[in-house]
């Protein structure tokens, strides 16, 4: 620490290596169990806390480089939104139940429905999307506590992708709609919890994506994020090509100065 109390850039980056070394083995340890995961729900489960931890370690790779520009690749929204309906869960023990919006006045359920297809690609990186999809669910969950609605629809518009998030819950006062994007605002009266909405846009402003209020004659609040389009897939490289009857098989030489990472990678790679 600096004489005056404030974390250095060197400590920060310490402290940054340190948790990226752990979320690593949480992500390396939770890719083994799936593998063999007894059943399906495990097994989402696990998958659950792969992507909690990878986002995690986006956020902290983006708090060490002070800039969201830095990040980079495509997305798919219709995955990125079950990404965050996975890590987003209302209540312990509980799910999004998807596709059954009709059902949504069921007490103590909540519905996840809308008409949004996979291969629908944005070229805002897919850390800054599920962040921002993750703050957008954990509001709706926080005016629907005993069950309700999120109605999610994409829509084209020219080179944008317009997404629209509407829940069930009591809507936004007409007093507030000014300044729910001002950062430090909380409709709860707490002070401490409303950086989301004003910490999204930010987030989103540096790839030519906009986060604001969309209109609608249904109660409740409705989110419009709207997202650069792109055609251009992730590059994902072929693995090479082994011949039938070919007995090669690589020796990997793993360096690490944690010993819980060089285990966790010794059984990945074995």
């Amino acid at each position: 620490m600096s004489a005056h109390g404030k974390i250095s850039a060197k400590e920060l980056a310490a402290v940054v290596h340190d948790v990226r070394q752990m979320l690593a083995v949480i992500t390396g340890r939770a890719g083994l169990l799936r593998r063999g995961a007894p059943d399906q729900n495990t097994e989402k489960n696990l998958a659950a806390m792969e992507v909690a931890a990878t986002q995690a370690g986006a956020i902290l790779s983006r708090l060490l480089s002070a800039s969201s520009e830095k990040s980079s690749g495509s997305t798919d929204i219709f995955g990125a939104l079950h990404q965050s309906a996975a890590l987003m869960q209302p209540k312990p023990g509980t799910a999004w139940q998807v596709d059954d919006v009709d059902q949504g006045l069921a007490k103590g359920h909540w519905f996840l429905g809308g008409n949004i297809s996979a291969g629908c690609l944005t070229s805002v990186p897919p850390s800054i999307v599920l962040e921002v999809l993750n703050n957008l669910l954990l509001n709706a969950l926080g005016v629907m506590p005993d069950g309700g609605t999120l109605q999610a629809d994409l829509t084209r518009v020219q080179d944008q992708w317009v997404l629209r998030l509407q829940d069930s819950g009591p809507g936004i006062a007409p007093e507030q709609t000014e300044k729910i994007f001002e950062m430090g605002f909380s409709s709860s009266g707490d002070s401490q919890r409303g950086i989301g909405l004003a910490s999204c846009r930010d987030l989103l402003a540096p790839f030519g994506a906009v986060l604001q209020l969309g209109k609608s004659d249904q109660p409740g609040a409705c989110f419009e994020l709207l997202l650069p389009h792109t055609s251009e897939t992730p590059h994902v490289p072929s693995p090479e090509k082994v011949e039938d009857g070919d007995s090669y098989r690589p020796a990997v030489l793993v360096v690490d100065d944690d010993q819980a990472v060089r285990e966790m990678l010794k059984d990945v790679f074995s």
